[in-house]
């Protein structure tokens, strides 16, 4: 029997990729049936395949590309798929193998298409339906849509033919990020900060990033006009560009002090990445004359790539022995990749620096050249990601990322959700502003806290580092960031400084020898670092001397004093009082903040030594959002002394009040290809910054957007303002303008769109649907398990539907005849423990809609701890 359901599933399946786009429907699976079926016979972990929880992946998926549709909980073995009105429950209790989720999913399609009233979107409800349920399995596997597939092809090729330019949109416009050093984009003379505002004389106005990227690259040899408007300089510069081949540098290298070969691998998704690594050693090698005294393999924010040149730099390294062991199914298609002997690749010494940015490959490399004693570790705990991913291609250019194996790193332990242990931990920690202090490590996010992480019977018990240490580093902008990621200058830091010392120092070449000058070197370090640590919390008041080896029991109580929010700043300020009611003194206290909200999340309350009945306070600002919510949350400080002893908590309460939102209504005016438009705030708070955009929905080169992009005055409610929008049709194309006026506020984040009627010869008014909630929701609201939502949605003048979200899980939709302009909704909602952010949202028309969100705190019993004892 399970043969010839595999038969007729494979004949399903060839049958369904026979079928063109144009007429196929969404219950054939064509898409998700091929994934399916590779999930089936290569996926690495067979036990993770629940087709009952994949099914509801796939459909909780779907629920967010179809707006009919609400997915009910399951319940009795049973789902209840609803449309509108209508509804029908789908037995889910009696599959046991993927061919039964198949099946169970093409009947549940089938409904979709016999009862939408809109077309659907076939391509992309099944590209969310596969997600969906690979999202039941591991973070790793996805579906990548076309374009998302060439771009990672582009990656493990390494080169394309383009201009050598890394792009971003600022504040609404194409902007040069860096040219690539040795590009055409660099020999042209264009820089850091330049905007690119046409492209081949098209706008680049409200162009989406993808595009732009797409225009930029070509055929090595074609030339590209580039219109460039500089700082400074008044008048737009014309710059013409011929495309190159662009490689993909994924290694960047320096010599140190003429003796230490620094090599930078920004990842391993390039195919030439040992090539590279292996020619920088050699130039290194040739220009010190040979006298090398050690290597600093920087593998820092390496996100992975090739497993293939993971095994092949570590090769560079090693004299024989395991480098990675891949593990398929079950234990099955068992793969070890050995190093190649070689004696004198064992002569240097190896620091490698790692952090929690460095996942996958560079973490196989970090772990064999640790494992195998012949690199010191230096920097943060790595990602934790020891899964291995194929890449499938499907017909329609899409592409699969399965995980097929996991690895193991030699002596056979895995370092899924784990990770690489560094042999000295830095931790950075920044003392400049107080408002700002990091003086502890931040919540960083790995592989163990991601939804659906793999697990491994034989991932490694956390190592301890040999050494611990804090050192202050100097805080860079984000835009300092971006442009080191992309630059092949050199920039020092501590552990690059602290590797070179190690490297300069050592006697030999194993990481035993490193540890062993480690162990001179580092009390030093740690002693400069400290001190300056300590200089720095002097001049804020906080005395942090040194606790002694055997601090004394004490006891500690805490207590908010105040916690005030500065409406115009949108800061909130929390003071804390500390006490030693103890009778000996307590040393290095400090407080950090945890919450399920990130912005109350990695605060810290530093307060130093305290002797007996001494009380210290300090006063920690937050930086609330710009488009803060209303409501009721909880913040817990968590206390350690001494020796970083567990020092007690106190949790804070807070109420915070939310930004009043703008609503933004517009009417327009075509004449020729102006568009002048008509903007007022009807909403209840100011639009602090709005702006109003024309996008070209249509194809790129049908339409040249002129002035596409209009920063409008703040808006108080009540205000009007007025502009014109403008635009030429491309003469030589058939193809008509598909125009959309956008509206967004870009403090709170309220945004409108609406196609525009080209062919209307009188003004067109657009009023979004009113949202009017029938409870007090102007205050912070705290409830139990559920509560009851009540809101009145009004049509102004239409209202084509309305639906209800609790988090990101629809809970009811409702369409509406032409005649009814008014719907009263009342729906009683589970809620989750803390934080629950409940969203109305209504339409006029397809595109063009109104939502309204509150935040519900439902509390569950949490243990107070105000007074603490150490151990």
């Amino acid at each position: 029997m399970v043969r010839l359901n595999t038969l007729f599933f494979l004949f399903f399946l060839v049958f369904s990729a026979q079928a063109t786009s144009k007429d196929s429907k969404l219950s054939e699976l064509r898409i998700y049936n091929r994934a399916i079926l590779l999930v089936k016979e290569n996926y690495v972990d067979p036990k993770r395949l629940n087709p009952e929880k994949m099914l509801i992946g796939a459909l909780d998926a779907v629920e967010r590309e179809v707006p009919e549709a609400v997915i009910e909980e399951p319940e009795n073995g049973k789902i209840q798929v609803r449309i509108g009105e209508k509804s029908k429950k789908f037995s889910i209790n009696k599959m046991k193998s993927l061919w039964d989720l198949s099946f169970k999913l093409r009947d549940i399609f089938e409904y979709l298409e016999n009862n939408t009233s809109e077309p659907l979107e076939k391509n992309e409800i099944e590209y969310a339906a596969v997600n969906g349920t690979l999202s039941q399995l591991d973070p790793h596997s996805v579906l990548l849509e076309p374009k998302y597939s060439k771009e990672m092809k582009l990656s493990i090729k390494g080169e394309f033919g383009g201009l050598g330019v890394v792009i971003g949109v600022r504040k609404g416009v194409l902007t040069v990020i860096s040219p690539l050093d040795g590009t055409p984009a660099s020999k042209s003379g264009i820089k850091a900060l330049d905007q690119i505002i046409k492209i081949d004389n098209i706008s680049t106005t409200n162009l989406p990033l993808d595009k732009a990227v797409e225009k930029l690259r070509g055929k090595p040899g074609t030339p590209v006009l580039l219109t460039i408007k500089r700082k400074n300089i008044a008048s737009p510069i014309p710059i013409k560009v011929v495309r190159d081949v662009i490689k993909i540098d994924s290694v960047s290298s320096h010599l140190l002090n003429k003796k230490i070969a620094y090599i930078r691998i920004k990842s391993m998704s390039s195919a030439d990445t040992s090539e590279e690594v292996l020619a920088a050693l050699n130039k290194f090698k040739k220009e010190s004359k040979d006298s090398l005294k050690g290597i600093i393999l920087d593998l820092r924010n390496n996100p992975g790539g090739l497993l293939s040149e993971s095994v092949a730099v570590s090769d560079l390294f090693l004299d024989g022995g395991t480098i990675v062991v891949t593990q398929g199914a079950q234990g099955a298609h068992r793969d070890e990749e050995k190093a190649n002997p070689g004696p004198e690749k064992k002569k240097l010494p190896i620091v490698v620096l790692v952090n929690s940015g460095s996942a996958s490959a560079s973490e196989i490399v970090a772990g064999a050249l640790k494992n195998q004693n012949r690199a010191l570790i230096l920097g943060e705990q790595t990602f934790g990601k020891g899964s291995v991913q194929i890449l499938h291609d499907f017909p329609d250019k899409s592409s699969l990322k399965l995980t097929v194996a996991q690895y193991l790193t030699p002596g056979d332990e895995s370092i899924q959700s784990v990770g690489i242990t560094p042999d000295i931990l830095a931790m950075p920690a920044n003392i400049d502003d107080k408002n700002n202090l990091l003086l502890f490590p931040l919540t960083k996010t790995r592989e163990g806290d991601l939804d659906s992480h793999l697990d491994s019977e034989k991932s490694l018990i956390p190592h301890k580092p040999e050494y611990e240490l804090t050192y202050v580093m100097k805080s860079l902008t984000e835009s300092e960031h971006e442009q080191r990621a992309v630059s092949k200058i050199f920039h020092d830091d501590f552990e690059i400084r602290l590797a070179k010392r190690i490297l300069l120092n050592s006697k030999g070449s194993t990481r035993q020898d490193l540890l062993s000058t480690a162990k001179k070197i580092i009390p030093k370090v740690e002693q400069e670092e400290h001190k300056k640590i300590q200089v720095s919390l002097k001049k804020l008041g906080v005395d942090w001397s040194e606790p002694p080896k055997t601090p004394k029991k004490t006891r500690l109580r805490y207590r908010v004093l105040k916690s005030s929010i500065e409406p115009k700043t949108l800061k909130l300020k929390v003071t804390l009082e500390a006490r030693n009611l103890g009778h000996h003194t307590t040393y290095q206290l400090y407080g950090i903040s945890q919450s399920d909200t990130s912005f109350l999340t990695d605060k810290e309350f530093i307060f130093g030594k305290l002797k007996s009945k001494q009380k210290r306070t300090w006063t920690t600002e937050f930086d609330l959002p710009k488009n803060l919510f209303t409501q009721h949350n909880i913040m817990t400080i968590s206390f350690k002394d001494n020796h970083n002893q567990e020092a007690g908590t106190l949790e804070v309460p807070l109420s915070l009040k939310g930004v009043l939102r703008p609503i933004l209504t517009h009417r327009y005016e075509i004449n020729g290809e102006t568009i002048k438009v008509w903007v007022k705030n009807v909403g209840s708070g100011i639009a602090q910054e709005p702006i109003i955009l024309l996008q070209n929905n249509g194809e790129p080169d049908a339409v040249s957007i002129e002035e596409g992009r209009q920063a409008l005055k703040p808006l108080k409610p009540g205000e009007s303002a007025q502009t014109k929008l403008t635009y030429k049709k491309n003469k030589d194309t058939a193809s008509s303008p598909d125009l959309q006026i956008q509206l967004y506020d870009a403090i709170t984040g309220e945004f409108w769109a609406e196609d525009v009627e080209l062919s209307a010869n009188k003004e067109i008014s657009k009023t979004p649907p009113e949202i009017k909630w029938l409870f007090p929701a102007n205050k912070p609201i705290l409830a139990k398990n559920s509560f009851q939502i009540k809101a009145e949605i009004t049509g102004k003048p239409s209202l084509k539907d309305v639906y209800l979200y609790v988090n990101d899980q629809k809970v009811r939709y409702q369409a509406l005849k032409a005649e009814n302009k008014k719907l009263i909704i009342s729906e009683k909602i589970k809620l989750k423990p803390g934080i629950n952010y409940i969203t109305a949202i209504a339409r006029a028309s397809k595109n063009y809609s109104q939502r309204k969100t509150i935040l519900i705190f439902s509390k569950t019993p949490v243990k107070k701890t105000s007074l603490a004892k150490t151990k």
